[in-house]
């Protein structure tokens, strides 16, 4: 039976929902939205003919991430995932209007941001339905495949599911008073973080699995925090379009780091302990920065760049970063341990072991190693 717990129930405006999806419109896409569960069923996905390695279906919309020995794609008409062999293994068909991926170790969610679509793929094969009755606004995974679900709830200003490595849910927290935006499970799989939007900026709730009752809390007056990973099992770093902060799982403070006033494309919380994220001197893209920060806002590597990034995929303590004709990787300390040419075209490109990942194509990907 999973938790629940339910806030205050409390109206907000139509100005301030209107003025949210603007502004997290321009930094993410995330939507405020209702939530809730359809179905469950495991080993529902597609049956697959052989196809030729390292090749799936085209699509609009498509996205990327990485799956340890492996690759997930997702598009309008569903999820696929490849092995490390580049076969593919886990196909799921199904229409999505806003096509989104998240990922954590060989699991991989495909969810349609302001749709009821949720599909659970892995590099065994195994496809899971988790389809919601009401609006997604945002998915997490950890490394040990735990799902937090962010959906809209009737009455309430959103839930947050927890699903275990069984995919059962084990843990909901209803919020009365705050629009929920993200969530995230932390390494150890005991406690769950929500980021919500308070009166006067952010908040984050800290929530244990095994308890009922919110035992911690974090307050950014000012700030919009629309996203936050775990650096560790006590300690977070929350993102938003400004900077980074840092709070601990008992509500302490942690310090910032600031972007110094250049324009975030790119940010990864994959990092062994350190937040990655992916600068520019100006909106439309061009030659930044990229900085590894760990905790309390310590920088513990900091590059020029001199070609704009296309993207970036972290792994333990390597850092890769796609250039337009280039993949680089990159030590923790930003330091260029090797580079492989190539890839003019490539949509994506992600990081799924050491020295080892795919540059991503349209309807097909190349394995890279370094």
């Amino acid at each position: 039976m999973a938790r629940e717990r339910k806030g205050k129930r409390n109206r907000r405006g139509l100005g301030l929902i209107l003025g949210l999806v603007v502004l997290l419109g321009s930094i993410g896409g995330l939507m405020v939205y209702r939530s809730g569960i359809l179905s469950t069923a495991h080993g529902a996905g597609e049956i697959i003919s052989k196809t030729e390695p390292y090749t799936y279906e085209t699509g609009t919309q498509q996205v990327f991430a990485a799956l340890k020995g492996g690759v997930a794609v997702v598009n309008t008409t569903g999820l696929q995932v490849l092995d490390k062999s580049g076969v593919m293994v886990c196909r799921s068909i199904v229409s999505m209007t806003t096509p989104a991926v998240a990922s954590g170790g060989k699991r991989a969610v495909a969810y349609d941001v302001g749709g009821t679509v949720l599909r659970v793929g892995d590099t065994k094969g195994n496809v899971t339905l988790l389809d919601q009755d009401e609006k997604i606004i945002s998915v997490s995974v950890n490394e040990a495949g735990y799902l937090a679900v962010v959906t809209e709830e009737t009455g309430y200003k959103g839930r947050v599911t927890v699903y275990n490595g069984d995919l059962e849910p084990v843990y909901r927290w209803h919020s009365g008073s705050n629009y929920v935006l993200s969530a995230c499970v932390s390494p150890d799989c005991r406690t769950m973080v929500a980021l919500t939007l308070e009166e006067t900026g952010s908040g984050a709730h800290v929530f244990s699995l095994a308890g009922e009752e919110e035992y911690a809390g974090y307050s950014a007056p000012g700030t919009l925090l629309f996203d936050c990973g775990f650096l560790g099992n006590d300690r977070l770093c929350a993102v938003h379009d400004g900077g980074l902060v840092f709070f601990s799982t008992s509500g302490a403070d942690g310090g910032s780091w600031s972007f110094g006033g250049q324009y975030l494309t790119g940010y990864s919380f994959d990092g062994d302990g350190f937040a990655t994220v992916l600068l520019s001197q100006y909106q439309t893209g061009s030659a930044g920065t990229a900085a590894t920060v760990g905790y309390g806002g310590n920088v513990t590597g900091q590059l020029s760049m001199q070609e704009a990034a296309q993207g970036v995929s972290v792994r333990d303590k390597q850092v890769m970063i796609q250039y337009g004709e280039s993949l680089a990787l990159y030590s923790q300390s930003l330091e260029e341990t090797d580079r492989v040419m190539g890839g003019q075209g490539a949509k994506g490109a992600v990081l799924t072991d050491k020295n080892k990942g795919y540059l991503l194509y349209s309807g097909y990907c190349e394995p890279v190693t370094f």
